[in-house]
């Protein structure tokens, strides 16, 4: 094999690492997001059950009171 295929070979298998570094990295910011979104929309989602929860418990006790 002459000097010149092993530097294109050279630089072929260091860009194919670098695509592959960049894709993982993309990876992980996108998780990062999509938990950050998710915990977002569970804790409206909580808040909203326990208004619910708070609000029939109140109901409740007007009942029981009247």
């Amino acid at each position: 094999m002459s000097t010149a295929e092993k530097k294109k070979k050279k630089k072929k298998k260091k860009k194919k690492k670098k695509k592959k570094k960049k894709k993982k990295e993309n990876n992980k910011k996108n998780t990062k997001k999509e938990k950050k979104e998710n915990n977002k929309k569970n804790t409206k989602k909580e808040k909203k059950e326990k208004k619910e929860k708070k609000e029939k418990k109140e109901k409740k006790t007007h009942l029981v009171s009247s």
